[in-house]
C-alpha cells in the first residue's frame, strides 16, 4: 500500500511539472516561434542550416555564433575541454590552421566543456587559442551537447557563410586539407 501511496505521489508530481514546461514552452512559441521551430527541427547534421546558440565569452559578452559565421568564409566551432588529452594534442593543429587560413576568411569558434574557470582560461593562454572562446562552465549540461548532441570532445562543426554545417568530427590532416578545399 505504501509503494502505491509513493508512486501515486511521485506521478502527480511529475503530472504537474509536465504542464508547467508545457506551459513555458507555449509561452516561449508566442514569443519567438522561428527560434522554438528551429530548435525543434534541428538536426546537427552536414548539409542542414546551423541553430544559433549564445554561450558566456572570455573576456566579457557573449559568443553568438549568428555574429561570426555570416563574416566569415567557413567557420570551425570546436568543441573541447583543457582537462581533455584529445583536445590538447589535437590543438597544436588547430592553431596551424588558423594560423594559414585566417586572412583567407576562416574563423575557429572555440566552445569549452570545462567547468573551472581559471583551468580553461589557463589552457588557452598556454596553448596559443587566440580566437574567440565560449563556455558556460558547466561541463557536460551545455548547449553543444543538448542542442548539437555533442557527446564526445573534441568535435568540430565547420559551416559555411550561408549557415550550412559542411563536416562535423574533422581532425588533424583530414580538417586542414577540408578548409583548403574549400575556402
Amino acid at each position: 500500500m505504501k509503494k502505491i501511496l509513493i508512486i501515486s505521489v511521485i506521478a502527480a508530481s511529475m503530472i504537474s511539472c509536465g504542464s508547467k514546461t508545457t506551459n513555458e514552452s507555449n509561452d516561449t512559441k508566442e514569443q519567438d516561434s522561428t527560434q522554438v521551430t528551429e530548435s525543434v527541427d534541428f538536426s546537427p547534421e552536414e548539409g542542414n542550416h546551423y541553430l544559433d546558440i549564445s554561450v558566456p565569452m572570455m573576456g566579457g559578452g557573449e559568443l553568438r555564433l549568428s555574429e561570426f559565421i555570416p563574416e566569415n568564409k567557413l567557420t570551425i566551432v570546436d568543441c573541447w575541454a583543457s582537462w581533455c588529452p584529445p583536445c590538447v594534442a589535437e590543438m597544436p593543429n588547430l592553431v596551424a590552421i588558423y594560423e594559414k587560413y585566417h586572412s583567407q576568411g576562416l574563423e575557429i569558434l572555440g566552445i569549452s566543456f570545462d567547468k573551472e574557470e581559471k583551468a580553461w582560461t589557463n589552457k588557452v593562454a598556454e596553448l596559443g587559442m587566440t580566437w574567440p572562446q565560449g563556455s558556460e562552465l558547466n561541463g557536460w549540461e551545455n548547449q553543444m551537447m543538448e542542442k548539437y548532441g555533442v557527446n564526445s570532445i573534441p568535435c568540430t562543426f565547420v559551416i559555411n557563410q550561408e549557415g550550412i554545417i559542411l563536416a562535423r568530427g574533422l581532425r588533424g590532416e583530414e580538417l586542414d586539407v577540408f578548409i583548403q578545399q574549400n575556402l
